[in-house]
């Protein structure tokens, strides 16, 4: 058998660490089934080292691009594979092959701000095809499964929840004295909540700023609290000016750090040394 999977977001934040745990998983796990898998040579670069049954497609077209839409499906064909698995919605109907997609959330489908008016009724006409074709599809809430089901009409026999797992980096916890001289690196001596993610408009991270305010506020007396702060991992605050307005508008601007990517020893530590992980 033959199983397609698109991993030309494996570098990507939370949709990069699905696809990174689903296929190193798979390579401990099946030895028998042929993994071919979309991308290109800097997206291996992300994963385990692979075994014999797993091949990177040459020659795979960038993401999006209307070579990705007319070539791939060829492509596919070509190498008569048996199913292919898009580990994230991509409006794409030209399919050969039985196709299984995983659905995070509605929100990159329903709301985005990028697409509007005509290019929203294309999006949304095309997701119905996809989900029309599907042979399952997969969501990681309870949530999300209701709202796919109501809002493109699709029974929820063919949608199956399979929660998120932790991804084992994180499950061991850093040395105390690493995790000391990385917080010392970035000059955090206070404590600190977290927020670690991308910044699109749909994660709502101003109305987090708002909230942060607020509890700050509630704190100030607070014999240790007082001194809390936001650590916001993920993009770079220059490419969101809203953000920075909610900082200023909400008197925190001194309370608030955007930190931009970090690497994953990083990271780690922050997760380990908060005080709260914060989820809007």
């Amino acid at each position: 058998m033959r199983i397609a999977i698109d991993i030309r977001r494996a570098g990507d934040f939370g949709i990069g660490t699905y696809i990174r745990n689903i296929v190193n998983q798979l390579a401990r796990q099946d030895d028998a089934t042929q993994y071919l898998l979309i991308g290109q040579p800097k997206h291996l670069d992300e994963l385990d080292k692979l075994p014999e049954n797993f091949e990177l497609l040459p020659n795979v077209p960038d993401l999006g691009s209307t070579a990705d839409r007319l070539r791939l499906p060829l492509t596919l064909r070509q190498r008569r594979v048996d199913l292919l698995h898009l580990p994230w919605f991509q409006p794409l109907v030209l399919l050969p092959c039985p196709v299984v997609v995983t659905v995070h959330d509605l929100t990159t489908i329903l709301f985005e701000p990028k697409y509007k008016g005509m290019r929203h009724a294309v999006r949304l006409y095309l997701a119905r095809r996809l989900f029309a074709k599907a042979k399952r599809i997969l969501t990681v809430s309870q949530s999300s499964k209701r709202e796919l089901a109501r809002s493109f009409n699709i029974p929820e026999a063919r949608i199956e929840v399979i929660y998120n797992a932790v991804d084992e980096r994180f499950t061991r916890d850093p040395l105390p004295a690493d995790a000391d001289r990385i917080l010392e690196r970035h000059a955090v001596n206070y404590p600190f909540v977290l927020y670690a993610g991308n910044i699109k408009p749909q994660k709502n991270l101003p109305r987090l700023i708002e909230a942060f305010a607020v509890a700050k506020a509630e704190l100030r007396e607070h014999p240790e609290l007082s001194q809390l702060k936001l650590l916001v991992i993920g993009d770079e605050l220059t490419k969101h000016p809203d953000l920075r307005r909610a900082v200023v508008r909400t008197r925190v601007r001194e309370d608030v750090r955007f930190l931009g990517f970090v690497p994953l020893p990083v990271l780690r530590v922050f997760y380990a040394r908060a005080r709260a992980f914060l989820f809007p």
